[in-house]
């Protein structure tokens, strides 16, 4: 018993020390610096409140970093000390969300052989995050609501409620306001929960943030696999900044990882990725005139760097050089604009 318990302990002591590291090496960049003011922001609303802290909701598709933030606002708040207890509400089965995370007591149901505490309340003085949240049936949802308003919970089986001061930080890649209007979620939990909000963006809409997150990971892979350090040739951050990444952070820290592993010497040029430069670049002319409905590619290559190249100039052109209305008509950033106009050599006025 005594054994199982200490090992227990390492293993929690490990996992803590593996978050603690990967918090110390967030990295914000530009694009998320209004991200950044706003968890400073929250962190020094919590030291000047002490206890019984208000929600925060957490918005941002799948794999933007909304963990990550979770955790770092825990660490960086006046319960860093205390536990963080995470909960995936799509992990749970509904027959046993309730007990999960209010408790239950003897008796309340066939297999309940001993009371237990649930989540909630062992997330009591510290911090418990609710990832995909909207995954709670709507009756959960209520009780949830009722536990955050009054700080009191009741387990399953209880007669009495027993009182809670956990911090909820919760997180959803969903619209909720559609949801509340689709009947999926509760309006009042959801204008509980909206005080402090926090929005991630996606990682196509950050820009070179991409290049500077790349290499990061990058550094972090070769330190674990105790290789020396690498950097990222011009050719993969060209592709870096092409793909539109639909699984955002999460994605891209897999195709680092695979780059470095499996990928050998051209790894780091990410060519299943596309975007990169043909092979063959005898068909730059053809590239340009892509666009017409007779075009047809050319036996001898053809460049699918120009043709993108010079669908940047026209827009830059239609915009009157206006680099953002140009980002606009592309339906990008205006860093991945500014960066072919660099590598193009064509020109815009920035604004």
């Amino acid at each position: 018993m005594r054994f199982a318990q200490a090992r227990r302990q390492r293993q929690t002591r490990r996992a803590d020390e593996f978050r603690r590291g990967q918090e110390s090496e967030l990295v914000f960049g530009q694009s998320l610096a209004g991200v950044r003011e706003q968890l400073a922001r929250i962190t020094a609303a919590d030291r000047r409140l002490g206890g019984q802290l208000p929600p925060v909701l957490i918005e941002g598709e799948t794999g933007t970093g909304k963990t990550a933030i979770a955790r770092w606002i825990h660490r960086n708040g006046p319960r860093a000390e205390e536990a963080l207890i995470e909960l995936n509400c799509s992990a749970l089965p509904e027959a046993l969300a309730e007990a999960e995370l209010f408790g239950h007591e003897r008796g309340a149901f066939t297999d309940a052989k001993a009371a237990r505490i649930g989540l909630m309340e062992a997330a009591d003085g510290g911090t418990l995050f609710l990832d995909e949240l909207p995954s709670l049936a709507l009756g959960l949802q209520a009780k949830l609501l009722t536990a955050i308003e009054d700080h009191m919970l009741r387990r399953v089986g209880a007669s009495r409620s027993v009182p809670v001061d956990a911090r909820i930080i919760a997180a959803t890649n969903a619209d909720l306001g559609a949801m509340v209007a689709a009947g999926r979620f509760r309006e009042d939990l959801r204008h509980r929960l909206d005080l402090f909000r926090v929005r991630l963006p996606p990682l196509r809409e950050r820009g070179e943030d991409i290049l500077v997150l790349a290499q990061e990971l990058l550094n972090r892979v070769c330190r674990r696999y105790g290789q020396k350090s690498l950097s990222i040739p011009a050719e993969g951050r060209r592709r870096l900044l092409a793909h539109r990444w639909p699984g955002n952070v999460r994605e891209l820290a897999h195709e680092i990882e695979r780059a470095v592993v499996f990928g050998g010497d051209a790894g780091l040029t990410f060519p299943h990725l596309g975007g990169g430069p043909a092979a063959n670049t005898s068909g730059s002319t053809a590239s340009a005139e892509c666009l017409r409905n007779d075009f047809v590619f050319p036996e001898t290559g053809f460049s699918m760097e120009e043709a993108i190249d010079e669908l940047v100039r026209r827009a830059v052109r239609q915009a009157n050089g206006n680099v953002s209305a140009a980002a606009r008509l592309l339906g990008v950033s205006r860093d991945v604009v500014r960066y072919r106009l660099k590598s193009g050599g064509a020109s815009g006025n920035g604004e």
